[in-house]
C-alpha cells in the first residue's frame, strides 16, 4: 500500500521551511505576515520539487529568482525577494536581520584587536559611557576602513597627516558639525594612541580643524499650547497611542534625552519610592528623577492595556514583530505633530521637549546647578546655553553702564 503524502518523509527543504516559519511564529510575527511568508515558501517548494530540488542551496534561490523575474509586478518581485532572504538567513544564521546593511569592507587584524584594546582603556582608565566608547570607536573603525582602502597601513606609524586631511575632504558631503565631531574623534584616537607609545610622533596636534560658523543656534522648543495640543490629539483607545502619550509625557514632564527613553527598562520604575533610577548613556552616571503621578498612570495605562506581550527588558517596545527594543523616537514627535494639525519644525523632535522643559524652569527662577542635576548635566555650564532660548533672563547676564560714561561712543 502506497503511504499517504501527508505521512511521505519531509525533505531537507521542507524541514527548513517549517522552522522558518515557526521562527517567525515565535517571534510573534503577525498571522497574515506568516501566511504571505507561507505562500511565498510554498512557491519555493513547488519550483523545486519540479526539478528534483531537496536541499536549499544558492543556486536553488538564483533559478527560482531568475524565473520569477519573467511576467511578475514588482511589488510581488520584492516580497519574493523578501522571503527568500529571511529563508536563507535563517537556514545560515538561525536568524534574520531586520534590514540589508552593506558589507564593510575588511579590517586588518592588527587593527582589529587595537581597537578591541582601545576600548577597554577607554573604559577602564578614562572612564569613558558606553554610548562615548561607541560613538568614537565607530568613527576610528571608518577612517581606518578608507584609509586602509586607499593604502595599506601596517600599524599606527604607517598614519601620516595628509591621511586625515583626505579622510575630511571625503566628509566634506556631511553638515559642518558632524566634521567637526569626527574629527575630534580622530584627535582623541592619536592622543591616547601617542599616550600609550604605540605613536612615535604627535599628531593630535597637527590634524585639519573644521571652522565655527557663528555660535550655536539655539535649540527649537514648544510652546505650553503646542505640547498640550499635540497630547490631546493622540488617540489612547488604541495601544500605539498610549505609548506615544507615555513617551512624550516622560520626555516633557521629566526632560530625559530621547536615548535614554529608548533604552528605558521596566526595572528602573521604582514604584515604592514613585522614583526613576537609570543610568545615562551618554555620560554613563547615574540619575534619579521622581516619578510624577501624571507620568506614572500614563506608564501604568500603557502597560495594562496597550504594551504588547514581549519579554523584551525595554518599558517601550516595537508594536510591529519582531518585538523589541524602539529605535529612532524623532519620527513619533513628527507624526503627532501633524495628525495634531502643528506645522512640524525641523529639529523640533522629543528630544527638543528636554530644551523646552530646561528652558521654563529656567523662567520660573529654578537656579541653574538644580536644573544641571535634574537634566543629568555632569556641569552647571552646560545649561547656560538654555539663557539663549529664555530673553527674560538675557538681562540678568547684561553690565551695568552708566549713560555718562557711555555717552561718548554715541
Amino acid at each position: 500500500m502506497r503511504p499517504k503524502q501527508s505521512e511521505k518523509r519531509k525533505t531537507a527543504l521542507e524541514i527548513t521551511v517549517d522552522n522558518a516559519l515557526d521562527y517567525l511564529r515565535r517571534r510573534r510575527y503577525r498571522p497574515k505576515t506568516i501566511k504571505n511568508y507561507r505562500r511565498s515558501f510554498n512557491a519555493l517548494l513547488r519550483f523545486a520539487r519540479k526539478y528534483r530540488q531537496t536541499r536549499l542551496t544558492e543556486s536553488l534561490l538564483e533559478k527560482y529568482r531568475k524565473r520569477r523575474t519573467n511576467g511578475d509586478s514588482r511589488e510581488i518581485l520584492l516580497r519574493q525577494n523578501i522571503a527568500m532572504r529571511v529563508l536563507w538567513e535563517f537556514h545560515r544564521h538561525g536568524v534574520h536581520r531586520l534590514k540589508r546593511t552593506k558589507p564593510r569592507p575588511p579590517l586588518a587584524p592588527y587593527f582589529e584587536r587595537e581597537l578591541k584594546a582601545l576600548d577597554l582603556y577607554c573604559r577602564a582608565e578614562l572612564g569613558w559611557s558606553r554610548e562615548n566608547r561607541r560613538c568614537n570607536s565607530g568613527v576610528w573603525r571608518l577612517f581606518l576602513e578608507y584609509t586602509g582602502q586607499r593604502r595599506a597601513l601596517r600599524n599606527w606609524n604607517s598614519l601620516h597627516r595628509d591621511d586625515f586631511f583626505e579622510y575630511l575632504r571625503a566628509n566634506a558631503h556631511l553638515a559642518r558639525s558632524t566634521r567637526k565631531r569626527r574629527m575630534a574623534a580622530l584627535r582623541a584616537l592619536t592622543r591616547i594612541v601617542f599616550v600609550l607609545g604605540k605613536l612615535r610622533r604627535p599628531l593630535h596636534d597637527r590634524l585639519p580643524r573644521v571652522s565655527r560658523s557663528g555660535c550655536n543656534p539655539p535649540p527649537s522648543l514648544w510652546t505650553r499650547a503646542e505640547f498640550e495640543k499635540m497630547l490631546t490629539g493622540i488617540d489612547r483607545s488604541v495601544a500605539i497611542g498610549l505609548r506615544d502619550y507615555a513617551i512624550l509625557l516622560v520626555a516633557g514632564r521629566l526632560g530625559l534625552r530621547s536615548g535614554d527613553i529608548g533604552f528605558l527598562r521596566i526595572d528602573d520604575l521604582l514604584w515604592d519610592e514613585r522614583i526613576i533610577e537609570l543610568t545615562q548613556r551618554k555620560t554613563g552616571k547615574p540619575i534619579r528623577l521622581p516619578l510624577l503621578p501624571d507620568v506614572g498612570d500614563a506608564i501604568v495605562d500603557y502597560l495594562r492595556n496597550g504594551r504588547p506581550p514581549s519579554d523584551a527588558p525595554e518599558l517601550f517596545i516595537r508594536h510591529r514583530a519582531p518585538w523589541g527594543r524602539l529605535g529612532r523616537l524623532s519620527n513619533i514627535a513628527r507624526s503627532r505633530q501633524i495628525r495634531a494639525g502643528i506645522t512640524p519644525i525641523l529639529h523640533r523632535s522629543v528630544h527638543a521637549l528636554r530644551h523646552t522643559l530646561a528652558t521654563g524652569l529656567l523662567i520660573d527662577d529654578v537656579p541653574l546647578p538644580t536644573i544641571a542635576a535634574s537634566l543629568g548635566h555632569r556641569q552647571a555650564r552646560s545649561t547656560y546655553r538654555y539663557l539663549v532660548v529664555a530673553p527674560e533672563l538675557m538681562g540678568q547676564a547684561a553690565l551695568e553702564v552708566e549713560w555718562k560714561e557711555a555717552a561718548h561712543v554715541w
